[in-house]
């Protein structure tokens, strides 16, 4: 198994009053490859993306703003 480590930020949207909307992963352009062993490679020394790795998406849940404000509500009580 290798993982692919990747940093970057997440960009949330919420309305006026505080309801989660939306919600972002925008990846930066460092990585890391990290084998079982622990042991990390540099992006020089990663696999070609698309070669043997395939990009796989950044998919963030979206947040049900439904159950987030239902939930608000109770613990507010």
């Amino acid at each position: 198994m290798i993982r692919k480590i990747t940093d970057g930020y997440v960009i949330q949207t919420y309305t006026d009053d505080g309801k989660p909307v939306s919600q972002e992963f925008t990846a930066g352009d460092i990585c890391e490859w990290e084998q079982d062993n622990g042991e990390f490679g540099d992006c020089i020394d990663c696999p070609e993306e698309g070669d043997k790795f395939p990009y796989i998406p950044f998919q963030m849940v979206q947040p049900d703003v439904e159950t987030v404000v239902t939930e608000a509500k109770a613990e507010s009580k």
